[in-house]
């Protein structure tokens, strides 16, 4: 009902044919009639609560659980891998870690990829998440990035083989590890083999994989290394470690939590989605958890998800979007965590509170939240503190894929087989397109007049002209993310006419924006990808919601008529490119009161910046040659 009013709404606003809201305002009508027959069955005991709210909720200690983990019971694990690694044969070998989803293959992997012995052992060192959803193209991309000093825009444009060579030169001569983490197919290592040179000088593959055959069929005669489950004890250790951190636990709880560590069946995914229930739980409601957890006999990847998705239905209703908004992205992927926060924004999910002002300092909490409740995991953080990127557990993600389609809330086109009904996304709200060739897509079939968020997570550049007639029909996006479609330098006038748009990413070498921007009013985010330094038209004073411009060498901000426009007074976020004197610059900077991210591009030598209107500044990138500031 609130999808169907807000549609209708938006479609109003647009010019779409007025339709009567007599009819959902019955439904509002009836829809409370019947919550307050609930509310009242579950006050008289019907339903009873099944957790209290009159005891005070146990601090999670712990902080950045992906970079930091805390691991129980593998020392013994880590030493076998190590010596398998650095011993043995001088030939190049692959060293296997096997078992189920969910018993800490990655855990074990990262904490052997970082142990001091082994990043002096080996000259190079890679980490390649591989996951079901792979490409040739960006496995040997994604390696590049990390031993060589190209952009992966560069890398982006480049054939397969053209990588596969460099990848080999990279590598010869050079004693190295990869990590190819998540390996589903025996198709994966074929695509790359052929870039590992074997130069007999102790090289090693270390991957890790849930099929005790396929290292098998890569390397007849290799040994796979099963990793064990964890015992009832390392179970219980572990998440009183996660909970109370050096605290202890209290020992009225030691009965009930050796409980519900036995229930986790020895798997490390398990006892750390529970430790963060627990950890939001109130002491006396131990138990209902304990109830809660299935003590079946079930194929345990099974039990794993059915323990996550109890965890999600201890999240405040708040989170519950916010985390299913990760099946947007792919399997394995490290978010960027400025992204999340915006979209999250931008898609309404967060809102301002008494005590917390600014959403983002609100979707900081949201995500912290979520980490402390081991749903999500950083993966890197900022030098000054705070997370820089994140990811979640490939189950976790299962999760979110599978709940966010039953929900509606999300829908993903895979990479199509020809057969993916588009029929039953003809009412989707938000849609993910994963296609990886162009000829994939046929844009005849891309009808979802209801669409409020688009999103093509694309590794390869498209042509616009392949998608454009879409927007004709999408007119009530929020959200669009355009991946690696290519504009050609233009900016497509069918976007001018999406006046719901909050977020808009696109990828392009643009060297001005038209006027018509200004129709965009409701616009929040607008991030150029690639672009060199963009010109914006005098409109864009007038877009009074703005609060992100981000361009690849930054934008130009029009000088014309300066004294007479109007403050952006919600900017928080900027990429400047200066074009103007240094007067005009000091009059653009004082309509920019609420900037706290500032990047500055082509500055030119000996000018003054006075930065005293600037008095919530946090952040300053500086890509120019400057001869003085002068801060508030």
């Amino acid at each position: 009902v609130a999808y169907k009013a807000e549609l209708v709404i938006d479609s109003i606003v647009v010019g779409d044919k007025p339709e009567c809201l007599d009819t959902i305002a019955r439904d509002i009508k009836i829809m409370k009639i019947e919550a307050l027959k609930i509310a009242d069955n579950m006050l008289h005991g019907s339903e009873a609560q099944t957790v209290t709210k009159n005891s005070i909720l146990i601090a999670s200690e712990h902080s950045s659980p992906a970079l930091n983990e805390i691991i129980v019971g593998l020392d013994d694990e880590v030493k076998k891998i190590i010596d398998r690694l650095t011993r043995c044969s001088k030939k190049l070998d692959i060293v296997s870690i096997v078992g189920m989803a969910g018993l800490g293959k990655t855990t074990l992997a990262n904490k052997v990829y970082n142990h001091p012995s082994i990043s002096c052992h080996f000259h190079v060192r890679v980490w390649c998440c591989v996951s079901q959803v792979h490409s040739r193209h960006g496995l040997l991309t994604q390696i590049l990035c990390s031993i060589a000093s190209e952009s992966p825009d560069q890398y982006q444009k480049k054939n397969e083989d053209d990588l596969a060579e460099q990848l080999y030169k990279h590598l010869k001569r050079n004693r190295y590890v990869i990590v190819l983490d998540d390996v589903w197919d025996i198709d994966a290592w074929s695509s790359i083999e052929t870039s590992f040179p074997d130069d007999a000088n102790g090289s090693r593959i270390l991957m890790t994989c849930r099929s005790h055959k396929l290292p098998l069929q890569i390397k007849l005669d290799s040994e796979p290394h099963p990793l064990r489950h964890l015992s009832d004890e390392e179970s219980w250790e572990l998440m009183q470690r996660w909970i109370f951190g050096q605290m202890g636990c209290p020992p009225a709880l030691n009965g009930v939590g050796m409980q519900i560590a036995k229930k986790c069946k020895g798997l490390p995914l398990t006892v750390v989605v529970v430790a963060g229930i627990l950890a939001s739980t109130e002491q006396d409601s131990w138990e209902e958890v304990a109830n809660g957890l299935s003590s079946r006999t079930v194929v345990e990847t099974e039990h794993c998800m059915n323990t996550i998705g109890l965890s999600y239905k201890y999240l405040p209703d708040y989170l519950k979007p916010c985390l299913l908004y990760f099946s947007a992205f792919e399997e394995d992927q490290e978010i960027p965590v400025r992204q999340l926060k915006l979209l999250w924004i931008s898609e309404g999910f967060v809102q301002k509170t008494h005590q917390i002002k600014n959403v983002e300092d609100v979707a900081d909490n949201y995500l912290m939240d979520l980490i402390h409740r081991s749903l999500v995991m950083v993966s890197q953080e900022r030098s000054l503190g705070g997370v820089k990127a994140c990811r979640i557990h490939d189950l976790v993600h299962e999760f979110c894929v599978v709940k966010a389609k039953e929900d509606s809330f999300l829908q993903i086109v895979p990479a199509s087989n020809g057969l993916f009904p588009f029929s039953q996304l003809h009412s989707s709200h938000r849609l993910c397109i994963q296609f990886n060739r162009l000829e994939e897509l046929n844009p005849s079939r891309l009808f979802f007049p209801h669409l409020r968020s688009l999103f093509y997570p694309f590794q390869r550049y498209w042509e616009y002209s392949c998608i454009f007639g879409i927007f004709r029909i999408c007119k009530l996006l929020r959200v669009l993310d355009l991946g690696r479609v290519d504009l050609d330098g233009n900016f497509p006038r069918e976007l001018e006419l999406l006046v719901h748009l909050r977020y808009l990413v696109i990828t392009s070498q643009l060297e001005s924006i038209p006027s018509a921007i200004a129709n965009l009013s409701r616009l929040e985010t607008f991030i150029i990808r690639d672009g060199g330094r963009v010109r914006l038209p005098n409109t864009i004073w007038t877009m009074k919601k703005l609060r992100h411009l981000y361009a690849g060498e930054g934008f130009i901000l029009p000088i014309e008529n300066l004294d007479a426009s109007p403050n952006l007074y919600h900017l928080e976020s900027l990429t400047l490119a200066n074009d103007a004197s240094s007067e005009s610059l000091q009059k653009i900077l004082i309509k920019l009161p609420s900037i706290r991210r500032l990047k500055c591009f082509d500055f030119r030598l000996g000018y003054t910046i006075v930065l005293d209107s600037l008095s919530r500044l946090e952040s300053l990138t500086v890509g120019c040659s400057l001869s003085d500031f002068s801060f508030p």
